[in-house]
């Protein structure tokens, strides 16, 4: 005979409080009065407190500052399978920069991930154009098996505004101007040998003045200069840009994959969809393959014709970037520009750093003076030890940067530069003090004026800056043009900020 013990499973009491503890009577009812060692047996009472909305509060975490040499580390601005890319700020010459940060240890986990990064750092060190992105240098991290990628800051890409745009695509006037930047770039990087094979809206960057700059060689091909044609034989970018001849598993002409990305990302851009579609990749390759696209019957007869030459099946009869650069829809004049334009967030035009500066000038205030503050290096000497910078081929690198303290050492101070509150930096009069100078780092040295002498100013001779960053002193700030690569800047409302914490930051390394 069997006994069955019935067990009572039932859930303990839940009980409202309104006061924010729980009160000593409700503990001692389920686990004694008075004794000191309770009935533990005894389910507890599950407490439960209504708090209202607008009791909570939401502390933000504190943004801890990063240093890489005398970059000043901001905000993650995106991440892919490669890495992260995060905006910093260039100390020395207040231009904001982006930097691809690399991990080698996911790199290794990644199909040809190595050999795509070192193919594209060994191709960016030989572009130099506006429509190209640029690579400022190379820093690596030994220690902690890090690359890191200064390159031109960019707002966004194509895809980014595609995807905040409500039709999913842009105005005419603004995929006509594009596509203009992007044949410009197309004609460089063909003319130096080089295809890029993986054109799309997602590599198509847009820096603060509307610039656009081709981006992500992780898989283009240097071609041999003793090559007779072209041809390429692998591909490895996203399979709705491909061509009907990489579909087919065929050898292909690297300049005629280019202008076929080329024509499905400028009829994304202008239609808001795809010329070729299919639920998986064999069903999207068996539509390339066959060729056939409808062009929507609102978009303007030149575009359709463009669109048709430059998707056209047979890469024999297909367009070149020559033929595309002459084509009558982007030898029209410039389209009237409406209202209609779809830009970048405004949030996103804002300098990520300062916070990050505002935060570690927190707990510096007791020791930072306006007539003579001195700043300690806060980046981990560990860290410093293992970096080392790469040159880039785009002029001298500034090494003073990588000033490595001996270990028995005291920690000395950052020489700083501005003393005086009427003192500014002000990019040249060429603006190549921005993202796109040719030499990003020359020797400029300073000549102090007869105020700053007076007030103690201590000036390093020699020290590195942008090309044609220079010093003025005045009573008021400086105006210039409204370039916005200029660094920081007048044209930033927030560039007197800038400029004060910039007075007490790393602004001059040590003599």
């Amino acid at each position: 005979m069997v006994v069955v013990e019935m067990v009572d499973l039932t859930a303990p009491p839940v009980r409202w409080l309104d006061g924010d503890e729980i009160s000593v009577d409700e503990r001692e009812e389920f686990y004694g009065e008075g004794d000191e060692n309770p009935d533990w047996s005894v389910p507890p009472a599950l407490f439960f407190q209504r708090l209202n909305s607008e009791e909570v509060i939401y502390q933000n975490n504190k943004k801890k500052c990063k240093f890489l040499g005398k970059y000043i580390m901001g905000d993650l601005l995106g991440e892919g399978s490669y890495g992260k890319v995060k905006e910093v700020l260039d100390s020395e010459t207040l231009v904001r920069r982006a930097v691809k940060i690399l991990k080698r240890r996911k790199l290794r986990r990644i199909p040809n991930g190595e050999q795509n990064v070192k193919r594209e750092i060994l191709l960016l060190k030989r572009l130099a154009h506006p429509n190209v992105i640029k690579l400022i240098e190379v820093i690596h991290n030994e220690e902690k098996q890090k690359m890191y990628l200064i390159l031109d800051y960019c707002l966004g890409s194509l895809q980014d505004l595609l995807e905040v745009s409500p039709q999913k695509k842009f105005p005419i006037w603004q995929a006509h101007g594009y596509m203009l930047q992007l044949v410009e770039g197309l004609l460089y990087l063909h003319s130096q040998g080089i295809v890029h094979k993986d054109i799309k809206p997602g590599n198509l960057l847009i820096t603060l003045d509307e610039k656009l700059k081709i981006t992500d060689f992780g898989v283009a091909e240097a071609i041999d200069a003793f090559s007779p044609d072209d041809t390429c034989h692998t591909s490895q970018g996203s399979p709705v840009f491909q061509p009907p001849e990489v579909a087919n598993g065929e050898s292909f002409s690297g300049c005629k994959l280019d202008v076929w990305s080329s024509g499905v990302t400028l009829y994304n851009l202008a239609t808001g969809k795809y010329p070729f579609e299919g639920d998986t990749v064999f069903l999207l390759f068996e539509n390339i393959a066959n060729g056939k696209f409808t062009v929507p019957e609102d978009v303007d007869p030149l575009l359709a014709n463009l669109l048709r030459g430059m998707l056209e099946m047979n890469p024999a009869d297909r367009l070149t970037v020559h033929q595309v650069k002459e084509h009558p829809w982007l030898k029209k004049k410039q389209y009237v520009v409406v209202r209609d334009k779809v830009s970048v967030p405004a949030e996103r035009r804002k300098i990520s750093v300062l916070p990050y500066i505002e935060e570690y000038l927190k707990g510096s205030d007791e020791d930072l003076s306006d007539d003579g503050c001195e700043v300690y290096q806060t980046c981990k000497q560990a860290d410093l030890q293992f970096l080392r910078i790469e040159e880039t081929g785009s002029g001298n690198v500034c090494s003073s940067a990588l000033n490595i303290m001996s270990s028995g050492s005291k920690k000395e101070p950052f020489q700083l530069l501005f003393n005086n509150p009427n003192n500014y930096i002000t990019p040249g009069s060429s603006g190549s003090a921005g993202y796109g100078s040719s030499t990003s780092h020359q020797k400029y040295s300073t000549m102090p004026s007869s105020s700053a002498a007076a007030n103690g100013v201590r000036w390093n001779n020699g020290a590195e800056f942008g090309t044609n960053t220079h010093i003025t002193s005045s009573s008021n700030p400086p105006t210039h043009s409204n370039n916005p690569d200029q660094g920081v800047g007048t044209r930033d409302p927030s560039w007197r900020r800038s400029l004060q914490y910039a007075r007490k930051v790393t602004m001059c390394r040590q003599t």
